[in-house]
């Protein structure tokens, strides 16, 4: 299922920024603005990366002499569900403890790079831009900054949800496989997230074990898929219905962490 959660946007500096500085102890030799400036083209070359299912890497350059700035498109998500401050109110202290804490950084650490995060929708609206530099990367590390779903309050981790499933329905009804088809999602309280699905069959059609089969493609989905996965570890509750053609309910799966 193509979730987006607060440490999807991590992502973006855990495994660009990776790539840019894990050979850099090999070129100290180097100025780093020209350094950032070859593995700069070198991305760019290979882009568009699509990290994963939601964020996707556009481009980066250099800005300035010492500031790299990567621009990434976040899919499933509406940036009319957020104003500037609101975005990176809730991103920059994710990406904040990622580069305070990722070994691959300690070089462009010790050397006050500058991090600017620039990013739209899948419709091309600015969600925000985050800058982070020695200033802020220097500071003591916070912990509850991590980007962990469970740090958030209930109030603010319900509000992520509301978000989430904002951006999903702008792509609804959405093909999941060739008879599955993902009609409605809702964000219920208590970070409980509800997904709604229409089988192209009738229900008298399908084997007697659907439900249990269904339960166990969600269980192994959540496990492969990091963004799920951190949900469902950060307290989510996910219910999962399954309507035929006809629309009469085949099954109704609740799926927690201690299913897993």
């Amino acid at each position: 299922m193509k979730n987006l959660t607060k440490m999807t946007i991590t992502v973006i500096s855990i495994l660009v920024i990776s790539i840019f500085f894990i050979q850099c102890k090999d070129a100290k030799k180097v100025a780093i603005t020209k350094f950032l400036e070859v593995q700069v083209k070198t991305i760019n070359d290979q882009c568009p990366i699509q990290l994963n299912q939601s964020v996707r890497i556009d481009s980066c350059k250099v800005s300035d002499k010492m500031t790299m700035k990567t621009f990434a498109t976040i899919s499933y998500i509406n940036a009319n569900d957020f104003n500037t401050e609101e975005f990176i109110q809730m991103s920059k202290p994710a990406l904040l403890y990622t580069i305070q804490t990722n070994d691959a950084l300690k070089l462009a650490r010790e050397q006050g790079v500058i991090f600017t995060y620039s990013y739209n929708d899948d419709s091309g609206k600015t969600l925000g831009e985050i800058t982070i530099g020695p200033d802020e990367y220097n500071q003591p590390i916070k912990e509850n900054d991590k980007g962990d779903f469970t740090s958030m309050s209930s109030q603010d981790a319900d509000n992520l949800l509301d978000k989430i499933v904002s951006g999903i329905r702008q792509h609804l009804p959405m093909q999941v496989d060739e008879i599955t088809v993902l009609t409605d999602c809702q964000s219920l309280s208590n970070k409980t997230i509800k997904y709604v699905y229409r089988i192209n069959a009738d229900k008298k059609e399908l084997n007697a074990d659907f439900a249990e089969q269904m339960k166990k493609n969600i269980k192994n989905n959540i496990i492969n898929v990091p963004d799920s996965k951190k949900l469902i570890d950060g307290g989510v509750t996910m219910i999962h219905i399954y309507n035929d053609k006809n629309g009469i309910e085949i099954c109704n799966l609740n799926l927690s962490s201690k299913d897993l």
